[in-house]
This record gives C-alpha cells, structure tokens and sequence, in this order.
C-alpha cells in the first residue's frame, strides 16, 4: 500500500501544471512580500544614518574626500516610509487565497525599490563607482520569487533604468555627480567609456540572472519531486 501511495503522489505531481509544480505557492508569496516590507524598514535606517553623517559629519567626510550627502538619503527615505506604509496596509488585507494581489503587490515593491535604488546610484555616481552592482540583489531575489520570464522582466527593468541615467548623464541632460570629490566624472569627460561601462555591467546582470534563475529552477524542482 505504502508503494502504491508512492505512486500516486508522483502520478498527480506530473498531471500539475509546471507552474505549480516548480514555483512558489501563495502563502510563501505572502511571506515574501511582508519579508520585503521588514527590510524596507532596514533600508530606512541606513538612508536615516547616512543623512545624519552627511549632516553632522560633513567636515570629516570633506576631509577624507567624499562629498556629504546632506540631502538625498533624507529624501530617499521619506519617499520609502510612505510608500511602505502603503505596502503594509495593502498586505494586511490581503491573505493566502489572494495571490494574485500579492502578486501585484511583490511587483510594485520592486518597481519602487529600483527607482529608488536608480536616484541612489545617481547621487553617489553612476558612472564614477561601482554602486551600480548593487541592483544585483534584487535580480537575485527576483529569480527566486518569479518564473524565469518574470525574473527576466525585473533584470530588463533594472537594466533600463540604469542604461536610461547613464545616457541622460552623458547627454547633458543630467549633471553628472559622484560621491567622490574631486573625481573623474566619466560620463562628462568621456562618454563612450561611460557607456561602455554600463553596457558591461548591464552584460553581467543578465549573466546573473541566467545563472541563478537556472539553479533556483533546478532547486525547485527536486524539492518538488523529493
């Protein structure tokens, strides 16, 4: 009897769709969207720590050559409260037979968290230092919420906005900034390069996301089949 059960698990597992199979079930999609919430909050603290160094340390950090960031984090900040204030009350009505909305919900946190993170790597030098890679987090995390092809759109997301400020930098249209005071601004002083720089890093992040979208599939699916 005990083989013939046995059976039967695997027999209905194969008659599921491959989304239900391999992907993630609504109650862990809740879980993940109040998991964004909590380390939202985290981010705050940093931006709120970050503004009062700029603030209360400006001398020291002029000193050692790194331009004060007196504005921005405060801003950033504001801007992620409210808009967690707005996650949370939003998730709270939600529960596990509501994945759709959770869904839409895990989405507009991201889509709010790389705009973020774009004013961020604009303000502490999209082109003069290595900030950029920090979009490599929700990329990674993206491949273990989402399909692949959802994953994919966040990568795509994430890409344009970047490649979108670098260009507006070398164009003009933004005035280039660094964090870095008196540093070479590449996007000002030399375009092709900056571009070059954010075609390269762009390259790596769909590497990334190739790479960890494919092993979180392959996790899934042996979980599923253990």
């Amino acid at each position: 009897m005990a083989v013939l059960e046995l059976f039967t698990k695997e027999e209905e597992l194969k008659e599921k769709p491959v989304s239900e199979q391999v992907y993630l079930g609504s109650t862990v999609l809740l879980h993940n969207a109040y998991w964004f919430i909590r380390v939202r909050w985290f981010v705050v603290s940093i931006f709120v720590l970050t503004g009062l160094a700029g603030n209360l340390a400006s001398g020291i950090l002029t000193n050692i050559g790194v331009v004060p960031p007196v504005k921005w984090p405060w801003f950033l900040s504001a801007v992620l409260i409210l808009t967690n204030i707005f996650f949370s009350i939003h998730v709270h009505r939600l529960n596990e037979d509501s994945r759709r909305g959770v869904e839409v919900n895990i989405w507009l946190q991201i889509i709010t968290d790389l705009t973020v993170i774009t004013v961020m790597v604009y303000m502490i030098g999209s082109t003069s230092t290595f900030i950029a890679f920090i979009y490599i987090f929700h990329i990674a995390l993206a491949c273990i919420f989402f399909r692949p092809l959802g994953s994919l759109v966040v990568t795509l997301i994430a890409s344009g906005m970047y490649i979108v400020d670098v260009i507006l930098e070398i164009t003009g249209v933004l005035p280039p900034r660094s964090i870095i005071a008196n540093n070479l601004i590449i996007g000002r002083e030399t375009p092709f390069i900056a571009l070059v720089n954010a075609v390269t890093a762009v390259f790596i992040w769909l590497i990334v996301w190739y790479l960890v979208s494919n092993l979180s599939r392959s996790v899934r699916m042996q979980i599923k089949t253990c």
